[in-house]
């Protein structure tokens, strides 16, 4: 589109972009990430090389089950969402029910990572961390909860790998149609968002950039930032929402490829929904899916609304398939009432599905 038929709205966020690139941000290249926070439970980590980072919890309870669970986060934030405050822990819940539990997340990318695509997250990063969970436990099948994209990741990888990949494969907020993720409209207007352009100047998808997707969202947000802001201060949960606020904006710069490849292939062309995804190569087909699958969404989530997720049920092919909605946002998801609504089901489901020590 010319600029001369652009809307107003549309050229003033093209300036935006063009301001993001234009901006001087020292070491936003190639930004170290800073000491990163843990959460509230102990963990030792088990992998450190480069962006990939696998952690094991120490247990808080004997341990009930040998199918041990992995949770895999995101690619843009970093784990503590799990993990936020004593109380209001989802990675807490789960180790007092007697998982062996692990997480695999992320670092900010070195410079030497910016060429990391998908192929590299789902047929080396993934399998990589599952054989070292297998070593450490000496189970063969693991349980996977999936987070967002870490939740898109692990559905590719059982997709790809039915008889090497999760026993049980849970989506928690997991988004599969990408046209109907409100928070990514000012990427998915390509007059506006340059994708190319951003990568070749950066090799990164910085996080200065990412934040874009704030800076255009304008005034629709503000209701619900200043109810969350207000939220900080209600007891009994000012601690997890007080992290949760600074776990938002706590984000991580992306690879360049694999954010080339998240805005073109899932978002413009939103072939995860379509059917034409292809990682190595290797068509991604969903019916494909023999793990039990578990999809988790909130009700009234707007980072990843209920239309957004609540299709790839249907696309999954395992015999054994459930449904969980809790009623809510997104922050509600991970403290306040998930702890008596959501996780005692979600741990359940599990059980049932994990051999134990008898």
């Amino acid at each position: 589109m010319a600029e001369g038929s652009m809307t107003e709205a549309q050229l003033f966020a093209r300036a935006q972009f063009e301001r993001v690139l234009l901006r001087r941000v020292q070491g936003i290249d190639y930004l170290p990430s800073p000491a990163p926070t843990g959460g509230a439970s102990a963990r030792t980590r088990l992998i450190d090389a480069g962006t990939l980072q696998l952690y094991r919890y120490q247990p808080r309870v004997p341990a009930r089950f040998k199918t041990p669970l992995l949770i895999v986060m995101s690619t843009g934030h970093r784990g503590y969402v799990a993990d936020l405050a004593q109380g209001d822990s989802l990675v807490e819940y789960l180790l007092d029910a007697g998982f062996d539990l692990f997480m695999l997340e992320w670092d900010a990318p070195r410079p030497d990572e910016n060429y990391l695509k998908l192929e590299n997250y789902v047929l080396d990063f993934l399998p990589r961390a599952a054989s070292r969970v297998r070593r450490e436990t000496g189970s063969e099948r693991l349980s996977v909860i999936g987070y967002r994209v870490g939740g898109v990741l692990a559905l590719l990888w059982s997709a790809l790998s039915p008889e090497r990949g999760p026993r049980n494969l849970v989506a928690y907020a997991t988004p599969y149609d990408w046209s109907r993720l409100p928070l990514l409209r000012p990427w998915a207007d390509r007059t506006i968002f340059d994708v190319d352009k951003l990568i070749e100047r950066f090799g990164c998808a910085p996080v200065d950039a990412l934040d874009m997707r704030f800076d255009l969202e304008g005034e629709e947000d503000s209701g619900d930032q200043v109810q969350l802001w207000r939220s900080v201060w209600a007891a009994p949960h000012r601690r997890a929402t007080s992290m949760f606020v600074r776990w938002a904006v706590d984000m991580l710069p992306q690879p360049g490829e694999l954010f080339r490849q998240y805005v073109k292939r899932l978002l413009w062309e939103n072939r995860l929904l379509r059917g034409s995804l292809e990682v190595g190569g290797r068509h991604i087909d969903p019916g494909r899916v023999e793990a039990a699958f578990l999809q988790i969404f909130a009700s009234r989530d707007r980072i990843v609304p209920a239309v957004s997720a609540r299709p790839l049920l249907a696309a999954i092919g395992s015999r054994d398939k459930t449904e969980l909605v809790m009623d809510g946002g997104h922050a509600d998801l991970f403290m306040g009432a998930a702890r008596d609504r959501l996780w005692p089901a979600l741990s359940a489901w599990l059980a049932e599905r994990s051999d134990d020590y008898g």
